[in-house]
């Protein structure tokens, strides 16, 4: 349930059909080709983006939605889009030739990254009353800062690639040969990512230090996105397009 008293019994957290999700299990991922190739860094922003858009609503006008909401917010929202924290120009991915290997990275930042979602939205009750959309935003208590904070930084602890990671830092515009039913793509924290970076001296080390650099900043932005919530709870009136 949302964390809004009074909230409709029938509202579920708009994210995973309102059940929390479950810790992701490395044995359950898939294997993968990816088109567009392997990123070393999981999509942070877009995860954010998602959660927000969940809460917001509106649709493709929900930016509109987010600055009438809370106009510092969204203006802390376009900084945090703004850092390069390696999805996005010049974003450091490795291309591969062969077929699909296991993708553990994939699997467990992607389910980390679920439950991130799940624990921001526990800040709105949305459903529809009649057919017509009814949203209440607010709830923000520090309690509820702390665990999406805490699920933020599960995210950081499950980011990397480690194979993308390692054939990046040796060679960034090498492509790899697929070893299938052997690579398996361990995930690794943003701290470890750093590590090895530092420890190793390849041609890709500048880049990947240059973005690992960048999420002090973005979590310090993040947490204090989150603590606009903390204002009384705000109801879309859906008639006049404005909250009240």
């Amino acid at each position: 349930m949302p964390l809004l008293p009074g909230c409709n019994p029938n509202f579920l957290n708009p994210v995973n059909n309102g059940v929390s999700p479950a810790v992701p299990d490395p044995g359950m991922a898939a294997m993968l080709a990816p088109f567009q190739g392997d990123h070393v860094f999981g999509d942070v922003i877009g995860m954010v983006q998602t959660a927000l858009q969940a809460i917001i609503g509106g649709g493709h006008v929900w930016p509109a939605r987010f600055q009438s909401l809370n106009p510092v917010a969204s203006l802390q929202w376009q900084v945090y889009r703004g850092f390069d924290l390696g999805h996005a120009g010049n974003e450091p991915l490795v291309h591969r030739n062969g077929g699909a290997e296991t993708d553990q990275h994939a699997h467990v930042f992607g389910g980390y990254s679920l439950r991130f979602q799940w624990t921001f939205c526990e800040v709105v009750c949305t459903g529809f009353d009649h057919g017509h959309e009814s949203r209440r935003i607010g709830g923000g208590v520090r309690a509820w800062r702390r665990k999406v904070m805490s699920r933020f930084d599960d995210v950081l602890d499950h980011l990397v690639d480690s194979t993308a990671l390692n054939a990046y830092l040796g060679a960034p515009n090498a492509i790899r040969q697929a070893n299938p039913g052997i690579e398996t793509h361990p995930v690794i924290s943003l701290q470890a990512a750093r590590q090895l970076a530092q420890m190793n001296q390849g041609p890709g080390q500048a880049r990947i230090l240059e973005v690992c650099g960048n999420y002090h900043s973005a979590r310090s932005n993040l947490e204090g996105m989150l603590m606009r919530f903390d204002g009384p709870t705000r109801t879309w009136d859906r008639l006049n397009n404005v909250w009240i």
